[in-house]
């Protein structure tokens, strides 16, 4: 009976103690809404997919928003009054206002497409470059956090700022604050639309808790990277290749129409010749006239 107690006890001190290890382990890893200073649903919006990501750059793309909105109906409605030689009218006003407030919003999302656009681009020229930087790291004997620090640090001293650096800086700075590294890579990705850099984030957490074929598998990653990079090169030149060869194709279509209708011309010449000729009235003799 004795025994018996003694095993009750040693359960409840152990239930305990496992208690107090995850109650342990909940406060010495806090959750990424506990982290403070990462917002990280400005990823997901119109700025932030453009490559707008820090508070000084959505500012200005703010105020340039702002700017254009206020001076498109300005614009428009002073280019409608030279064109009258007086001053318009309240219903021209309104219309002009209209019109030229759809034309600057139109060249705001104009603008936004080609940002959006061109921070894809500027990440998948990028990511290769990192990832190799990473590699030549790790191979010195570091462990992925460290050798991220390191290359952020050289980033930092070179003053070289590119989306790849920051995305990255993001993912440093949660597990600087005590958040896991592959739970920090999962949230950073989470929010991101770009599927080259979130693939990487998410298999690179696998990659530091493989051992010894990390090298090998941040090689993997770094090639897929650079496939991603030379496939959107190629899309690029095929879509050129289209807008070029268009207006040549026309152009010849243009050339076939002219000389085919080259010879055409005397013939045309000669069938109104004729039609002229049979609407001539033929003339009108008497019966004492010889015609």
């Amino acid at each position: 009976m004795f025994a018996t107690f003694e095993r009750t006890q040693s359960r409840i001190r152990l239930l305990q103690l496992e208690a107090l290890e995850e109650a342990r382990e909940e406060i010495l890893q806090p959750t990424a809404s506990e982290l403070p200073a990462f917002e990280f649903k400005d990823l997901e919006d119109r700025f932030g997919k453009a490559g707008f990501l820090d508070k000084t750059e959505r500012r200005a793309a703010m105020r340039l928003r702002v700017i254009l909105f206020l001076l498109s109906p300005l614009v428009m409605i002073l280019l409608l009054a030279l064109k009258l030689q007086h001053p318009p009218s309240l219903s021209q006003l309104v219309f002009g206002s209209a019109f030229g407030l759809s034309v600057g919003v139109t060249a705001w999302l104009c603008y936004l497409r080609f940002k959006t656009k061109d921070f894809e681009r500027e990440i998948l020229f990028r990511l290769p470059l990192f990832l190799e930087s990473l590699i030549l790291v790790v191979e010195s004997g570091m462990a992925v956090l460290p050798a991220l620090e390191q290359v952020l640090r050289h980033k930092e001293r070179l003053k070289k700022s590119d989306p790849v650096s920051r995305i990255f800086r993001m993912v440093y700075q949660l597990s600087s604050h005590g958040l896991p590294l592959e739970q920090s890579l999962e949230v950073v990705a989470s929010h991101l639309h770009v599927r080259a850099l979130r693939h990487v984030l998410l298999h690179l957490d696998i990659s530091a808790n493989v051992g010894g074929e990390l090298i090998p598998a941040l090689r993997s990653l770094s090639d897929h990277a650079h496939n991603e990079w030379r496939l959107s090169v190629e899309q690029r030149v095929r879509r050129l290749e289209n807008l070029v060869v268009f207006p040549v194709f026309a152009s010849v279509l243009g050339m076939i129409a002219l000389t085919a209708a080259v010879p055409l011309v005397p013939l045309l010449n000669l069938q109104g010749t004729l039609q002229a000729k049979q609407q001539i009235p033929s003339p009108q003799f008497s019966k004492g006239e010889q015609p």
